[in-house]
């Protein structure tokens, strides 16, 4: 427990200090929900650092907590990933293309995850909710 207790706290400072986060972005009814970790402790996959924790389990907790419904799922809302790629020294936001049109939204997102602003925004082909793959199969 003391663990966890002691994680919780570096996250919190890492924040307050304005370390950039790799994590999880969920946007529902125009709320913004982050699950992130400070880049400095994150997970590395090849080249990247990368949050360990994926979109249904956070989804998951979010339900559990109350507060998204529990009816929705995970797929069905729009969301996204951050990375930092090592080789480049480059953080890359992957957003559904229903969050990346709102470029406050988008904003939102890259102030609270304390991204530079030369972070590139992308679309990604996990990240498309039911509008946008409607979308993509009628054009």
């Amino acid at each position: 427990m003391d663990e966890i207790y002691a994680k919780a706290q570096r996250r919190r400072a890492a924040k307050k200090a304005g370390v950039p986060q790799v994590g999880i972005v969920f946007v529902y009814k125009g709320k913004v929900f982050i699950d992130g970790t400070p880049v400095i402790e994150a997970e590395g996959y090849a080249h990247f650092k990368i949050h360990a924790h994926d979109h249904y389990e956070y989804w998951e907790q979010l339900r559990g907590m109350g507060a998204v419904p529990t009816d929705v799922e995970y797929d069905e809302v729009p969301r996204g990933r951050v990375v930092y790629d090592t080789q480049t020294c480059k953080y890359t936001l992957f957003l559904d293309r229903c969050i990346l049109k709102n470029k406050k939204l988008v904003s939102r997102i890259m102030a609270q995850m304390s991204l530079p602003f030369e972070t590139e925004a992308s679309t990604d082909s996990h990240y498309r909710c039911p509008v946008c793959l409607r979308r993509a199969a009628a054009q």
